[in-house]
């Protein structure tokens, strides 16, 4: 019965959409994340609703499931929304999100796993992130945006070839911010695994196997 609910809010564009992440912050601030715009067209628009009765929007560009990133009051108030895209056309540019946590200064930190090109926001606050020379393989990712809907930092874990990794799950500790990302790579036994561009450990497993991984930051994104 909606006559029940609080409020409630709608998020969508002419295209397929899907909110697949809610978090509250300690001001009772909420968090969603999802995608949208699955299927491409750069002249996709995602409408986000207010309880105030107006309303916002962001672009799509040519990739596909684009990333949305909305805050809201606890009464419903839309406060700000920002996206992860790329720049690659529908088929070849795409990102998924699969965890997020919320910081101590109620931030929000989000992970998951992309191809080709990562683009926070308009990509003027922090550097975009490239994928492996192979641009066809995944590479999992982390990212920090702080309370007011500004990037802070990115990262990103794997191989530059002809490996697959996936960033799975993160975890922020609510004392220092420290940060928690776990996820897996399938490589080759001997490859290094990579934070960013630099090699870390090697895998332990033959051909086509999978690694697991724990990597950790401090709040300001320094890999510990």
């Amino acid at each position: 019965d909606v006559s029940e609910q609080s409020w409630i809010n709608g998020i969508g564009s002419d295209r397929y959409d899907d909110a697949y992440h809610i978090a509250t912050a300690s001001d009772g601030s909420i968090y969603v994340v999802g995608i949208y715009c699955e299927g491409g067209q750069n002249d996709c628009n995602l409408r986000i609703e207010s309880m105030d009765n107006s309303h916002s929007s962001m672009d799509g560009s040519d990739s596909c499931n684009e990333i949305f990133i909305t805050k809201y009051t606890s009464n419903g108030d839309h406060i700000w929304s920002e996206k992860i895209s790329n720049e690659r056309n529908c088929g070849n540019g795409q990102q998924v999100p699969n965890d997020i946590d919320i910081t101590p200064t109620d931030g929000l930190v989000i992970t998951g796993y992309y191809r080709y090109e990562l683009v926070f926001g308009d990509g003027t606050e922090i550097d975009s992130l490239q994928s492996s020379q192979n641009e066809n393989r995944w590479k999992g990712f982390v990212a920090q945006i702080d309370s007011n809907g500004k990037w802070e930092w990115a990262h990103q874990f794997g191989r530059q070839g002809n490996d697959d990794s996936y960033a799975n799950g993160v975890g922020v500790d609510p004392n220092n911010g420290d940060v928690y990302v776990v996820g897996v790579w399938e490589g080759s036994s001997n490859n290094w695994f990579q934070v960013d561009d630099e090699e870390k450990f090697r895998g332990h497993c033959v051909n086509n196997m999978q690694n697991g991984f724990v990597v950790i930051f401090v709040d300001d994104g320094t890999h510990r």
